[in-house]
């Protein structure tokens, strides 16, 4: 059966039996842990900071809608 194994930031996929040579060739069972985390948002949005954009409905047009029948 194939198990997959891990070197630095490498992995391989080696048979069952093949396992005993790569632990002794610096090869392991877990991956490393050598990924950096993302750094958490420092700045977040809030309610005053967000204008809102109403459109006046004075001046709002209808707008064209065509209708497709589609030969019915």
């Amino acid at each position: 059966m194939a198990t997959k194994m891990y070197k630095e930031e490498k992995f391989k996929m080696v048979r069952g039996m093949d396992a005993k040579a790569h632990l002794d060739d610096g090869w392991t069972f877990k991956p490393s842990d050598t990924s950096t985390p993302k750094p958490k948002r420092k700045y977040k949005l809030k309610v005053k900071d967000v204008e809102v954009i109403k459109p006046d409905p004075l001046e709002v047009k209808d707008q064209d809608i065509e209708e497709i029948n589609n030969g019915d």
